[in-house]
């Protein structure tokens, strides 16, 4: 690893945030659900990317739990899109384009229609996630091919981006997923971690104490997931189907506690609303395991329902923060579950129809305009 280097971008503000219409973390991810921030209504629209056919679809969310496409889907992303990021309040999202090296902006209205006020914006080589900051003071984007991580800042009231600064050169290589909590920002390779620290008061990143190996060479991170709140990490590895834990100094320096096992091939994860659950995809069984959160330490215990078996292969998950449903992605079948997800337990009930779909999504966000 390169020794650490301080990299300062200076984060323009003072822009008004002027879009009306649509969150990591997926992780993002990434993201992740704790994103979500609810929104003027609860009309919720689940908006998931098909990598295929290179475009973004919209879908009401009734409370049968039953999905119905809006009038006017798909709408065109850009070439290769691979990833998604929506903001706090809901009403605007992102989807990240692998191959034409931009990231689309789409307003979301009241009746699930989408609007592309300003056009895509410019990424680094090959771009590979995206995470929003909970407190809306920047955006990231993570460039696969180049290294790099480009930093946005975010027009309070039109979700538009705006380039900030030249992107920061990681220490890892090949960055493939993302995570926000406080000032730290986690940013993971396959087998390697770089940790950042954000300076609120003179708005510049920099490198914390140094990077931290995931579970050794052979490792595989494909996903990364911090609760509120805590000093604890969680990174997704497909190498030892597990979920690996880390905790975090003030410094920034990961120590790992523990390695939970899941299912074969795990391939992403979401918590609920309230980030007192934590839900993994296996795409290898095709089932969900369901881990409950401290929500003071971030300790993990197995729910009262752990494992809930899936249509074939699970691959990307969502969270409605509205109606507490979880959509899971199945790509053997290509079509969208709907969970009913019980807020005292985790416990997952299958809920309407499944959606078909003609191709299994990359990624989804739940929208609420």
């Amino acid at each position: 690893m390169r020794r650490s280097r301080c990299v300062f971008l200076m984060l323009i503000f003072g822009l008004a945030w002027a879009w009306q219409g649509c969150d990591s973390g997926g992780n993002g991810s990434s993201g992740g659900g704790k994103q979500f921030g609810g929104g003027g209504s609860t009309a919720t629209f689940l908006a998931y990317l098909d990598a295929v056919a290179g475009n973004v679809s919209v879908a009401s969310i009734p409370t049968s739990g039953t999905l119905a496409k809006v009038t006017g889907s798909p709408y065109l992303a850009g070439s290769q899109p691979v990833a998604m990021a929506i903001t706090p309040d809901g009403k605007f999202f992102y989807a990240v384009n692998a191959g034409s090296e931009n990231v689309n902006q789409y307003a979301i209205a009241t009746d699930g229609t989408l609007t592309q006020p300003v056009p895509p914006i410019a990424t680094g080589v090959q771009p590979s996630a995206m995470a929003i900051d909970p407190t809306e003071r920047f955006a990231l984007v993570t460039n696969k091919g180049a290294s790099t991580l480009s930093v946005y800042t975010i027009t309070a009231t039109t979700g538009v981006l705006a380039a900030s600064g030249s992107p920061i050169v990681l220490n890892i290589t090949a960055p493939q997923s993302i995570a926000i909590n406080g000032n730290f920002v986690f940013v993971a390779s396959a087998n390697a971690i770089d940790v950042l620290i954000y300076d609120s008061t003179t708005r510049t990143f920099s490198f914390g104490t140094g990077s931290s190996i995931g579970g050794g060479s052979t490792a595989n991170i494909v996903a990364l997931y911090t609760p509120p709140l805590t000093n604890r990490l969680y990174a997704l590895d497909t190498v030892s189907n597990s979920l690996l834990t880390y905790t975090v100094n003030n410094t920034g320096v990961l120590t790992q506690a523990a390695a939970t096992p899941v299912g074969s091939q795990p391939a992403a994860m979401v918590p609920d609303a309230a980030n007192k659950f934590l839900f993994v995809a296996n795409q290898g069984n095709s089932n969900i395991s369901v881990f409950a959160v401290d929500p003071s330490t971030g300790a993990l215990t197995l729910a009262a329902t752990p494992l809930v078996t899936t249509e074939a292969s699970p691959n990307a998950l969502a969270y409605d923060p509205v109606n507490n449903f979880l959509f899971v992605s199945a790509s053997g079948t290509d079509r969208i579950l709907t969970y009913a997800v019980t807020t005292t337990n985790g416990a997952l009930t299958l809920q309407g129809l499944p959606f078909p779909v003609t191709n299994a999504p990359a990624a989804m966000v739940v929208a609420n305009p």
